[in-house]
C-alpha cells in the first residue's frame, strides 16, 4: 500500500506475503508485549501528563503522587504540610508551604470542591479517542488499499501507551525531582521568582483559561516544530516521528516520537507557561483537544473541514508535512492544532493530492521499532545487525530501567 495507485499495485504482492519476523525482531515483539501487560498492570503514576504537570506552574510540587490508587502523601516542603493524593490537596499545600518558605506568590487556590478531575482522565480519553478515529478511519479510509494490521503496528501501539502515558509522568519526576528545585533557588537568589511564576492566568475564568491555553500552547509547539526541522541535531531526533513510511500513515502514528524530543519540548514552553500558570483543567482540554486533533491529522482520512481548515491542521494539511521532499527550508504545515499559524507566516502547503511518497532520504535504514526509537542516533555509529542488536538491547533496559525506578 502506498500513496498513489501505481505504488500500490505494485506493492500488492508484497503486502499479501506473510510475513517471517527475524530473531531479533521476535525478541522486540515478546519484550514489547511484555512490559506493556506489565507496566499496565502495575499501579501506575497519576496519568495527568507533563503538559497537565508541568504547565500549571506549581514548582513547589516536588514529586507527583505516583499511585493513583493508593492515598500516598509527599512532604513538599521542611515544616509545611502533607499533601494527599487529591490534587486540590496538593495544590493548596504547594501555596502554604510556599509562604512557609517565605516565598510570595500570586497564585490562588480555588477551593477544593472546584477540583473534579480523576487522574485517569487523560488516558480514559486517550482511549475514546484512539478507538473512534480508528474507526471512522476504518469506514471511509482515504487510501483504501492501505493495511490495518501493518507489519510494524506493535510498535506504534507501544509507543501509544508508553508516550500517552509514561513518558510525561517520567519527565515531570525527573525534573521536580532533579531539575526545578535548583532552577527555582537560582531564581530566588536573583530576585525573580515571582517574576517567571508570576500566574498571570490563575485569576482568569476557567472558559478565558482554556481558549487562551490552546492558542498559547499550540503556538509555542508551531515555534518549537520549526526548530525541530532547521536545527541539524534537532532533526536528529524529530526523526523518529518522520519515520512514516509510504502505507503507515494513519491514526496511531501520531505518537511516533522520541523521549528526547519530548523533553525539549517541555524544556522550551516551561518558562511561558510557567508565567501563566493556567489551571488542571485548562491545560487537560488542551491535552484532550491536541489528541483528538493528532489523531485526525495522521489519519487514513481526506478531510480537509471546509473554510476551517484557514483555523484547524487537518488530515490532507498534516500528510504534507511529511512529504519525502522536504527540507530544512521547504518543510511545511508545522501546525499541531491550529493551522492558522502556517497560513499568517507563510508555511502552509495544501494541494488537492497527497505527496508522492511521504518520509526523508535515508528512511529504508532507519530503525523500525520502538526499541531502535529510544536509542536513536546510537545506531548512527554501529551499523547493520549488530546496531539492531545493540540499539534494542539498550532501548529494552533503559525502558525497564525507567519503569522499575518510576514505581519504586
Amino acid at each position: 500500500a502506498a500513496l498513489t495507485g501505481a505504488a500500490i499495485e505494485r506493492r500488492g504482492a508484497r503486502r499479501i506475503a506473510p510475513w517471517a519476523p527475524s530473531l531479533v525482531q521476535r525478541c522486540e515483539v515478546v519484550a514489547a508485549l511484555s512490559i506493556t501487560l506489565v507496566a499496565l498492570g502495575l499501579p501506575g503514576p497519576a496519568p495527568l501528563g507533563v503538559e497537565v504537570a508541568i504547565a500549571t506552574g506549581q514548582p513547589e510540587r516536588v514529586r507527583v503522587v505516583v499511585a493513583a490508587e493508593l492515598d500516598l502523601t509527599c512532604q513538599i516542603a521542611p515544616g509545611g504540610c502533607r499533601a494527599t493524593a487529591g490534587c486540590c490537596h496538593e495544590r493548596d499545600c504547594g501555596n502554604r508551604n510556599a509562604q512557609h518558605a517565605g516565598i510570595v506568590t500570586r497564585r490562588t487556590t480555588r477551593g477544593q470542591g472546584d477540583c473534579t478531575l480523576s487522574p485517569w482522565t487523560y488516558p480514559i480519553a486517550l482511549g475514546i479517542i484512539s478507538v473512534v478515529v480508528a474507526g471512522i478511519e476504518r469506514v471511509m479510509p482515504w487510501r483504501p488499499h492501505q493495511p490495518v494490521l501493518r507489519k510494524w503496528l506493535w510498535s506504534d501501539l507501544l509507543h501509544l501507551v508508553f508516550n500517552g502515558h509514561f513518558l510525561g509522568v517520567l519527565v515531570y519526576v525527573i525534573a521536580t525531582t532533579y531539575v526545578l528545585p535548583y532552577f527555582d533557588a537560582a531564581l530566588v537568589s536573583v530576585g525573580l521568582r515571582n517574576a517567571v511564576y508570576w500566574g498571570a492566568a490563575a485569576q482568569w475564568p476557567l472558559a478565558v483559561q482554556v481558549v487562551v491555553a490552546l492558542f498559547v500552547t499550540d503556538f509555542l509547539d508551531w515555534c518549537v516544530h520549526n526548530l525541530l526541522h532547521r536545527v541539524p541535531f534537532l532533526w536528529e531526533l524529530h526523526k523518529t516521528h518522520h519515520s512514516v513510511r509510504d502505507g503507515e500513515m494513519d491514526w496511531i502514528v501520531s505518537f511516533r516520537f522520541q523521549w528526547t524530543e519530548v523533553a525539549f519540548y517541555k524544556s522550551l514552553k516551561y518558562l511561558p507557561l510557567a508565567w501563566f500558570a493556567f489551571g488542571t483543567e485548562a491545560v487537560m482540554v488542551h491535552a484532550v483537544f491536541g489528541t483528538l486533533i493528532g489523531h485526525l491529522n495522521h489519519a487514513n482520512l481526506k478531510w480537509s473541514y471546509g473554510p476551517l481548515r484557514y483555523l484547524l491542521n487537518n488530515p490532507r494539511m498534516h500528510i504534507w508535512h511529511h512529504d519525502f521532499d522536504g527540507g530544512a527550508r521547504t518543510t511545511r504545515n508545522f501546525g499541531v492544532i491550529f493551522s492558522c499559524w502556517d497560513w499568517m507566516f507563510g508555511t502552509a502547503k495544501m494541494p488537492d493530492d497527497p505527496p508522492a511518497r511521504i518520509g526523508f532520504p535515508g528512511v529504508e535504514t532507519f530503525p523500525r521499532t520502538f526499541f531502535g526509537h529510544v536509542t536513536w542516533p546510537l545506531q548512527k555509529w554501529v551499523s547493520g545487525r549488530l546496531g539492531r542488536w545493540i540499539g534494542a538491547g539498550l532501548g529494552f533496559v533503559a525502558l525497564a530501567g525507567a519503569l522499575a525506578w518510576l514505581f519504586t
